[in-house]
């Protein structure tokens, strides 16, 4: 359905003077954009310094609680224990499955190419790349070679366990002062 114009226009002249309108509008309203983003890159400025000061530090934090408690898994985690819940949060580790990763120098789309070349089209996904799921399926079922994983440019990494936290931030800040 086409819309019926308010005030009807009759001519080039007024046709003119409305994009003139528009065109005023259009530029106010870049201007004013444009002023908000040089307050907010100012803002940003002003912060940045302290933000990446805090990433740094949170980080090295993490660095040190993982390395402690994979010092101390044995006593913190006993008896094949994945997490251990405390007053300040969760530590612990969760397992992985097995990852299929392409061979340094061969990209997934050479890699889904050459499985292709063998008569494997299952295990390429459309957007030209390996189906890793479907291949470390047929790898542990014995439908596929090692041998043949490295031909076509992928191995298979072993999955391990990947450490996690959780804060409990409601406990954090009950206690923030002691």
């Amino acid at each position: 359905m086409v819309e019926k114009a308010k005030v009807g226009v009759t001519t080039a002249e007024e046709t003119n003077a409305r994009l003139r309108v528009i065109g005023r509008k259009r530029i106010e309203l870049e201007r004013i954009e444009g002023e908000m983003q040089l307050e907010i890159d100012a803002v940003k400025a002003r912060y940045s310094a302290r933000l990446e000061e805090r990433r740094v530090t949170l980080f090295e934090r993490i660095v040190d609680l993982r390395v402690a408690v994979e010092d101390n898994r044995a006593e913190l985690l006993p008896k094949a224990r994945k997490s251990l819940k405390l007053l300040f949060g969760v530590i612990g580790f969760r397992s992985q499955g097995d990852r299929l990763k392409t061979l340094s120098g061969v990209s997934a789309e050479s890699a889904a190419m050459r499985l292709r070349e063998c008569d494997l089209e299952q295990f390429v996904r459309t957007r030209l790349e390996p189906d890793k799921q479907a291949i470390k399926e047929a790898l542990k079922a014995g439908q596929m070679a090692d041998r043949l994983l490295r031909e076509v440019g992928l191995r298979l990494v072993p999955g391990g366990e990947d450490f996690y936290y959780d804060v409990d931030r409601v406990e954090v800040e009950k206690h923030w002062d002691e």
